[in-house]
Order: C-alpha cells, then sequence, then structure tokens
C-alpha cells in the first residue's frame, strides 16, 4: 500500500490556519496516489493547546474542522489527530456557569481520527496521559476506554497516540493480541538531542515483540519554548528501519510498503542537530507570533556572537540588527569584534552609548542609599 507521512508544523489554536494545511496536504497524498494519509496528534489545533480547550467556541470550532477534513477524504483514509467531546450530567459543579466553562459536564479526548471515504471510520482515544515534563493532559482530557483495531484495504490496523506507544504490555501489545498487522502511531513528541534514536530503539522493540509494521508520525515545529523535530519513520515486523522522514524539515513523505527494503539509520552530529532545534525554535517562534525583525544587544563576546549568528540563520540577516552599548568599561577589542560580527553576518548594527545613562543611574542610586 502506498501512504503518506503528513509531518507537518500546525499552530496551536490556529484551527482555520491548520485546516488548510491539513486539506492541502490531503490533496497532495491524493494526487501522489496514496490509500491513507497520515497527520501527527492534535493536529487539528495544535500541540499543547492547554486551556484555549477552555475557551467558549474552541472545542466547537475543531469539530466543524474535523467536518470538512471528513468530507475531503473521498477516496482515500485519512488518519488525523483531533478531539472528541462528551457531554454528561455530573462531574464539577454543573450550576456554576463558571464551572461549567471550565469544562465541567464534558468529558474531552485526545483523538486519532479516522476517515475514509466521506464517513468516519473509526475514533481512537488516546488511553496513556501525560502528567511529566511539558505536559498536563489529565488535567484537561479523558483516558479513552480500550484498544481496537480497524480494518482498511485488507489491513488491520491498530491506532494509538504518542505515550501510548511508551507503555509496557500497553495499546500496542493489546492491538497486536486483536490481530493488527500494523500499528500507526500518531505523536507530538518533543525533541532533546538523541530523542530520535531513542524513539526508533523503542518502536524497533514493539515491532519485534509483536511482529508488526510500526509507522510513527510526529509533529514537527517550535511551539513557544517546545520544539518538535519530526523524524516520522516506519519499522518492520523485523526491528528493521524501512523508511526515515528528514528530522526538522516540515513535508509529505510517501512510503510505498510493497517496495521498500530495510535501510541504516541517519548518524546524529549532535551539534549540529542541537543548532537546527534551535533555528527552527527561533524561526517558528517569530512566525507563530506574528514577528518579523529581532534587535540583539551585541557585546563583542561569543554569548550575543552565538545567539546573532543563530538568528541570521533562521531570519536571514535582513531581520536581524544589533545594538552596541559602549560605556566607559568597554575595552576597543570589544569594539572591534561588535562592529567585525556585524559585517561578517551582513547586520546593521547601532552603537548606543549608555556611559551617562550609567552615571545617571549611579548618582540616582547614592542619593538613596
Amino acid at each position: 500500500m502506498r501512504l503518506a507521512l503528513a509531518q507537518i508544523d500546525p499552530t496551536v489554536g490556529a484551527i482555520d490556519e491548520n485546516l488548510s494545511l491539513i486539506l492541502s496536504h490531503i490533496e497532495r497524498a491524493r494526487r501522489s496516489q496514496c490509500k491513507l494519509v497520515v497527520f501527527p496528534e492534535l493536529a487539528v489545533c495544535g500541540y499543547s493547546p492547554l486551556d484555549l480547550l477552555w475557551r467558549h467556541g474552541f472545542i466547537d470550532k475543531i469539530q466543524k474542522a474535523q467536518e470538512k477534513i471528513r468530507q475531503a477524504s473521498t477516496g482515500i483514509g485519512v488518519i488525523v489527530g483531533g478531539i472528541t467531546a462528551q457531554h454528561h450530567n455530573d462531574g464539577g459543579n454543573l450550576s456554576d456557569p463558571s464551572s461549567v466553562s471550565d469544562g465541567a459536564g464534558t468529558d474531552l479526548f485526545n483523538c486519532a481520527l479516522f476517515f475514509s471515504d466521506g464517513a468516519l471510520v473509526a475514533s481512537i482515544p488516546k488511553l496513556n496521559l501525560p502528567t511529566f515534563d511539558v505536559y498536563s493532559e489529565r488535567r484537561y482530557f479523558t483516558p479513552g476506554p480500550g484498544a481496537q483495531v480497524v480494518e482498511f484495504r485488507g489491513k488491520s490496523i491498530g491506532i494509538n497516540v504518542c505515550e501510548d506507544l511508551w507503555i509496557d504490555d500497553g495499546p500496542t501489545d493489546a492491538q497486536a493480541s486483536l490481530g493488527a498487522d500494523w500499528i500507526i502511531n500518531i505523536s507530538a513528541s518533543p525533541f532533546f538531542v538523541g530523542k530520535g534514536e531513542v524513539r526508533r530503539h523503542l518502536a524497533s522493540r514493539r515491532a519485534q515483540e509483536n511482529r508488526i509494521t510500526l509507522f510513527y508520525v510526529n509533529i514537527v515545529g517550535g511551539q513557544d519554548d517546545v520544539i518538535f523535530d519530526g523524524g516520522s519513520f516506519v519499522t518492520d515486523p523485523e526491528g528493521g528501519l524501512l523508511y526515515q522522514a528528514p528530522a526538522f524539515i516540515e513535508g509529505l513523505f510517501v512510503v510505498d510498503t510493497d517496495r521498500t527494503a530495510p535501510i541504516l539509520p541517519p548518524r546524529e552530529d549532535t551539534i549540529a542537530t542541537a543548532r537546527r532545534a534551535i533555528v527552527l525554535g527561533i524561526s517558528d517562534y517569530l512566525r507563530k507570533n506574528g514577528f518579523s525583525q529581532v534587535i540583539i544587544g551585541i557585546s563583542g563576546g561569543i554569548d550575543s556572537a552565538l545567539v546573532a549568528a543563530l538568528a541570521v540563520e533562521a531570519l536571514g540577516n535582513g531581520a536581524v540588527s544589533g545594538v552596541f552599548l559602549p560605556s566607559d568599561i568597554s575595552s576597543q577589542e570589544s569594539h572591534e569584534d561588535a562592529h567585525a560580527l556585524a559585517r561578517n553576518l551582513g547586520i546593521d548594527l547601532i552603537d548606543v552609548p549608555i556611559s551617562e545613562v550609567v552615571a545617571a543611574s549611579r548618582s540616582a542610586i547614592r542619593e538613596k542609599i
């Protein structure tokens, strides 16, 4: 089967923008004659939406977007990370409007939604909700009831969400015991140096233990202080790597499972990998928050030089300006190094002497102590 791994970079809360991104990738997958296209966890609203989930109308807007994705699934299977809601008459103080607006009376599920030929085939809730590190999912979501398997074009497919893959004797094992040939895991898994290798080793072990082909689709991009590296991949039942998408790059990556042979895992240069992560984080932080320019204090030292170089790599030198703030204690070497850096990077550098400001501050403080 030919399928597409849609390693996309959604923006938290930008549902219309994310929907357009998803629909365009569905159409690209269809034109590539893919039978199935798979998107990451919470692709519709971005990861992690946090308290936006309790904002009036936010869930309704997500569900309207998911309806448009369903309509776009004509002739193709679509697996996408979304949210479903279940309303009930207990939980919280339902007589208090503020309690209701903060989620009482509604269970939210972090789901993998499977659409095909204009219909909802399955809604698979995440079972294991992490609450460590950057995660606080139990604050917002309800765990699903149990593992399930979906039949699609002659394959039995177990679909699970991010943390579900990491649990020993968890959903992956349960789905394999239900007869799954494939496991598809959709994730929003943050980056740290070496994380790609950790994921591949885990997937290799799961695939070997259960004799299944495992597809891992991760989100890519920066969201405030969290960076997602992508690096989606496919592992065969022997634990070998069948396909590896690039890290830190958004794209639609097509895999033909009938023609794929095992490959060697990529070798990671830790310094280069960390640099690419930081560059992606800078560029996405500005783009997603509506900024286009940065101003950096240039001291003539190595710290500000590194920050300026990373900013230029991320944004281009036309979007970066420097400010040199000389005082009575600034050395000639600092002045020369700051200006040499600006010339080398091709950025504007503004000299703003601060000796008078420093003197005025000292005088004002002396009067008070």
